[in-house]
């Protein structure tokens, strides 16, 4: 009757000890994991973080829209300030011909 019970063999004692041994380490694995997975704080919509992400999306909003405004002034004023200096070259053109044509004129009429 002895014969029907036998003892371990090395490779069952390696076998039983490996399996023995992933066990504690899945075990290990799954407390970290869940140590970790509890210790992030989940953000929510209400929470200080994302009001004040969104005051600041909010002004970055605002001072984009105030530099495009502002940029577009710019232009507009360097464009105003180029037709003046155009219209400025054609007076003074034409105060120089109207300049010529009278003192040309002039002497021609007071002789008369």
């Amino acid at each position: 009757m002895s014969d029907l019970i036998s003892s371990p063999t090395p490779t069952d004692l390696i076998s039983h000890f490996v399996l023995h041994k992933t066990h504690a380490f899945q075990m290990l694995v799954f407390h970290s994991y869940s140590q970790l997975s509890h210790s992030f704080v989940q953000v929510t919509d209400t929470s200080e973080e994302m009001e004040e992400k969104s005051q600041l999306e909010e002004q970055l909003r605002a001072v984009m829209d105030k530099y495009k405004y502002k940029r577009r002034q710019i232009r507009e004023l360097q464009e105003d300030l180029q037709t003046m200096g155009r219209t400025l070259d054609n007076l003074s053109k034409y105060q120089s011909a109207n300049q010529l044509v009278w003192t040309t004129l002039l002497p021609d009429i007071s002789a008369m």
